[in-house]
């Protein structure tokens, strides 16, 4: 009995990394990109067939006076699918406060990280099908914002 228990034990853990692993991302390589006063660095993490992290990294590379954001938006995710219509924005219906703020990092030569998840589903409430897709993060700066575009796969 003991023995059937250890097997059956054994096969849920190996069917639980197969399936974590069918599930994980196409493509999880880092996308860069430099402007004149700031370097992004994106990527993602597949969490689990519900729910996708992305991350960026935004270094100062030159003080941009009289820079801000408008709003209390920090960061806004906007996914398109392989025909690059718009299926989901993180700001759609969104009310954010009118405040206006720093956009960080402030120092030259420092970074701060971003990250904002989603769920897989559109802004219409439909969870997308199996294909690739690209994420575009967005630093919704004035007077220009700070963006970068990744794609990623969904598997089911």
């Amino acid at each position: 009995m003991l023995k059937l228990i250890i097997q059956t034990t054994v096969i849920l853990v190996l069917a639980a990394l197969f399936y974590s692993c069918k599930s994980s991302n196409i493509n999880n390589k880092y996308t860069k990109k430099n402007y004149e006063y700031m370097s992004l660095e994106g990527y993602y993490e597949s969490v689990d067939e519900n729910n996708i992290i992305f991350f960026l990294k935004a270094e100062r590379t030159k003080i941009n006076e009289g820079e801000y954001l408008p709003n209390s938006e920090n960061i806004r995710l906007e996914i398109f699918d392989s025909e690059k219509r718009l299926i989901y924005n993180s700001a759609h219906n969104m009310n954010f406060l009118q405040v206006i703020s720093e956009v960080l990092p402030m120092e030259e030569g420092k970074h701060h990280d971003y990250e904002i998840s989603w769920n897989y589903l559109t802004n219409d409430g439909k969870k997308i099908t199996p294909g690739n897709y690209t994420a575009k993060l967005t630093i919704p700066a004035v007077p220009n914002n700070y963006s970068i575009e990744i794609d990623f796969g969904y598997q089911r």
